[in-house]
């Protein structure tokens, strides 16, 4: 039985890309379906990565966009978190915060250095926190 896809999104207006979608239970085929490369409207399979707790895609746009901006898509399979062990699930969110904070900044060129890591640590709790809200409220369903 195929688990309901959730495709959250949040925005925030400092560094682009400014929207975070994360997905959770995301095929090959739903990415195809709902995302394309900055570049293309094709994705390939051979791109995609769906296995393992999570994945980040960085120059993505979301197909129905007007906008047409870039995003980042954290796709995120909580079948392969351990539920017993919520030390697992710390790990897992900070593990693609750090994916995404690096992206994000890296988009800009930010680099990180002693002058740029208090932007890195308020961008990376952002991410973190639009992580943990979408694997909460996917837990509560």
């Amino acid at each position: 039985m195929k688990k309901k896809l959730i495709i959250d999104k949040y925005t925030q207006p400092i560094f682009p890309p400014y929207d975070l979608y994360i997905l959770i239970n995301a095929t090959k085929e739903d990415i195809k379906n709902n995302f394309k490369w900055g570049d293309t409207d094709e994705i390939e399979d051979d791109e995609l990565n769906c296995n393992g707790k999570g994945v980040v895609y960085s120059i993505m746009m979301k197909k129905d966009d007007p906008r047409e901006q870039l995003c980042i898509v954290i796709d995120l399979h909580p079948e392969y978190f351990d539920h017993n062990n919520k030390n697992d699930y710390v790990n897992a969110i900070a593990h693609e915060a750090n994916h995404v904070t690096f992206r994000m900044l890296n988009y800009c060129s930010i680099k990180l250095d002693d002058s740029t890591s208090e932007v890195f640590a308020y961008v990376q709790g952002w991410v973190t926190e639009c992580i943990y809200k979408s694997l909460k409220k996917k837990r509560n369903e």
